[in-house]
């Protein structure tokens, strides 16, 4: 076969495993997420009590945080402002304090995913990509469109409030 038309055949199909990595993983959670023995299985459902706003630049994104430990202890300490630092396809915040964590391998990063990378680095996702890490689920941000502007490359700085607390 000619190097011409083999190469974006090979190019397509690597394309297609890549992208085949977001899909179902396999795992099994039902909606209370919870796992057979009623432990917190990171893989929980959004809590409609803990809707937040993270405001960077005069611009909203809304977002929901599921129901698991880290992400209460997360909504107790609002509001927060934070300076930022990026790395990849993130933005990312190390806690001085740890939070409780539930690590599992997420397989695929989606755009507005808010996560906890070890037990005290807040991590925000405004690119979408398959990795091998494990993180302990904090929420997702509803809608993405113009978070990867807003967010911009290097260090910024934001502030994370409760969607009812407005005027922080």
């Amino acid at each position: 076969m000619n190097k011409k038309v083999l190469l974006p055949i090979l190019a397509m199909l690597v394309a297609l495993v890549v992208l085949s990595a977001c899909g179902y993983n396999g795992n099994s959670v039902d909606n209370t997420g919870k796992d057979g023995t009623g432990a917190e299985t990171g893989n929980e459902q959004a809590d409609g009590d803990m809707e937040i706003l993270i405001t960077v630049n005069n611009t909203v994104f809304s977002a929901c945080l599921y129901d698991n430990a880290s992400a209460r202890k997360l909504y107790g300490m609002l509001p927060l402002k934070l300076s930022m630092s990026a790395m990849a396809h993130e933005k990312y915040y190390n806690f001085a304090d740890t939070f409780p964590v539930n690590p599992s391998r997420v397989d695929c990063i989606e755009a507005g995913d808010i996560m906890l990378w070890g037990d005290n680095c807040l991590v925000i996702f405004y690119e979408g990509f398959s990795t091998s890490y494990s993180y302990t689920r904090l929420g997702k941000i509803q809608n993405t469109a113009g978070l990867a502007n807003a967010l911009g490359s290097g260090s910024v700085k934001l502030t994370i409030s409760a969607a009812e607390n407005t005027n922080n």
